[in-house]
This record gives structure tokens, C-alpha cells and sequence, in this order.
């Protein structure tokens, strides 16, 4: 498979359910995969760039180099796995201008600067495995200990 097919079935698989990324790709390009294989390439494509992503200095370099203030944000749900439930979650380390001040009645309705760097890591792991998670995502972009973060996240026993 070429590189430009890989990446084909990894976009239309990370957008919607391999069923429906196999039926897209055959309707958009032409291209018929089944689901299992967008699944398998899908899969390839995400440890590689989780190696990439541990193994290269770029993205603390970029982190590093972008202005603003270091914000983390994260959600997630509960789901119900062959191996019982699991955390499904998603956790944002961002770095972005601050905006004016503003009360909590305009919170919903003020303009926010966009993030100048982003990296985003999703995971469905069980509860006590997510915080752990976290330092790790610190430690790829090469964040001191004692950063101070903008943090947006719930109320789970874990944080």
C-alpha cells in the first residue's frame, strides 16, 4: 500500500467507524478496503506516531517555542470493554495568548486566541492508569515540575 493510500484510510478512519471510512473510500476514490483493513493500517499509523512522538524532540521543541500560557484540559466516559470498564479519555496540552479578563455570564460568548501549539492524546485505559498518563504527556513536551497550568477538567477522584 502506498504511503498516500495509508494515509487516506488512516484520515477517513480517525473521522468516523472503519465500517463507514471502507464505504467512504470506496465512494470518494475509488479505493475498496475492507474495515479490518483500515482498522490494521489505522492501528500501524497511531505506534508509529506514538514511537515518533516519545522518540522526538520536535514536539517539546515546538511546545517550547510557541507563546502563550500552558493549558491542559481533559473529559471522559466510561465504557464497557471486553476487559471490563475502561476511562475513555481525552487530555489537551495547549499553550495559547490569554484573553481579557471576563466574568462568568461572558464566558460562553468571548472571543478566545487560538492555541499556538497543541498536542491532543486519547486513550481508553483503566482509571488509575490515566493520571500516570499525564506525566507522561508533560514529560514529551518537556514541561518543568512545578508548571503552572490553566486546567479545565472534572471532578474524577484520580485528578
Amino acid at each position: 500500500m502506498t504511503p498516500h493510500a495509508r494515509r487516506m484510510l488512516v484520515l477517513a478512519g480517525s473521522r468516523t467507524s472503519f465500517d463507514e471510512a471502507s464505504d467512504h473510500l470506496k465512494e470518494l476514490s475509488h479505493l475498496s478496503v475492507s474495515n479490518d483493513v483500515v482498522r490494521r493500517v489505522c492501528d500501524e499509523e497511531g505506534k508509529a506516531a506514538r514511537q515518533w512522538l516519545v522518540g522526538s524532540p520536535e514536539p517539546a521543541k515546538s511546545f517550547a517555542a510557541a507563546k502563550g500560557v500552558v493549558e491542559f484540559s481533559t473529559d471522559g466516559l466510561k465504557v464497557n470493554t471486553v476487559g471490563g470498564w475502561r476511562e475513555m479519555r481525552l487530555s489537551v496540552m495547549s499553550k495559547r495568548e490569554p484573553a481579557l479578563p471576563a466574568p462568568p455570564q461572558r464566558w460562553d460568548d468571548r472571543p478566545l486566541n487560538a492555541p499556538a501549539a497543541r498536542l491532543a492524546v486519547c486513550a481508553i485505559a483503566p482509571c488509575g492508569h490515566i493520571g500516570a498518563s499525564w506525566e507522561r504527556l508533560a514529560k514529551t513536551l518537556a514541561l518543568p515540575k512545578d508548571q503552572a497550568l490553566s486546567v479545565i477538567a472534572d471532578g474524577a477522584r484520580w485528578i
